[in-house]
């Protein structure tokens, strides 16, 4: 069992009724999904990568999905991206891929876009179809109280929903000026790291040894 079955729960599950109510104000018979990201920021440890893994691999069990990078070849699993899955991953996304091919041709259907706003112009050029789906939806975060220049209009003016991970950020995004619907998708979690209830008095010292080694202590600033 990979890191992407443990834990996703609520946040699957909102997922998958966010996207079948998309799908029951449409026509369609059956709900298709392509799903842009890049997994090459993985080997850099980015989040974003990780929770297109953590979405895509339970998500594609419940609907008919598509996954596209720009970082693809015609047709194989892109190289660059092949390092940072684990083998089991490595197999499912090589079907992703297979099904982006196939869904391509269907642009009544849902296109999520787990970009940057500022990244938009960049994947339509790459792949001038994605511009053609009939409902797009971004996964749009930003960890600050504003957003950078230009996000704003890109926002309004590409998609037709935001999804963002907390309150937080869809409180920012009203307050910077979207005007398109935003929706709270959480995040998940592994429960076999983080099991609320389960935990003594050292539970601190004992957390902060495995997932922050000295080293990393010592160099890691927030600010």
């Amino acid at each position: 069992m990979w890191r992407a079955q443990l834990g996703i729960g609520s946040a699957l599950i909102a997922l998958i009724i966010r996207l079948l109510y998309l799908h029951s104000a449409s026509n369609n018979k059956h709900i298709m999904v392509m799903w842009t990201a890049s997994l090459c920021m993985k080997t850099k440890g980015a989040g974003f990568a990780y929770e297109a893994v953590d979405f895509l691999i339970p998500l594609s069990d419940q609907v008919t999905t598509g996954w596209y990078t720009p970082d693809t070849c015609p047709l194989t699993l892109p190289t660059s991206v092949i390092p940072t899955l684990s083998p089991p991953e490595q197999a499912i996304f090589s079907r992703l891929f297979n099904q982006g091919l196939y869904l391509a041709q269907f642009y009544d259907q849902i296109l999520v876009l787990q970009y940057q706003p500022s990244h938009y112009d960049t994947l339509f050029k790459a792949k001038p179809s994605l511009r053609n789906y009939e409902y797009k939806i971004g996964r749009v975060m930003f960890e600050t109280t504003s957003l950078p220049l230009g996000w704003v209009d890109k926002i309004n003016n590409v998609l037709d929903e935001v999804w963002v991970p907390n309150v937080f950020n869809k409180a920012v995004l009203l307050r910077e000026g979207v005007t398109k619907p935003i929706v709270v998708i959480y995040e998940g979690f592994d429960q076999s790291m983080f099991t609320l209830g389960k935990r003594d008095r050292n539970w601190k010292e004992e957390a902060r040894g495995r997932l922050f080694p000295e080293e990393c202590r010592q160099a890691f600033v927030f600010i």
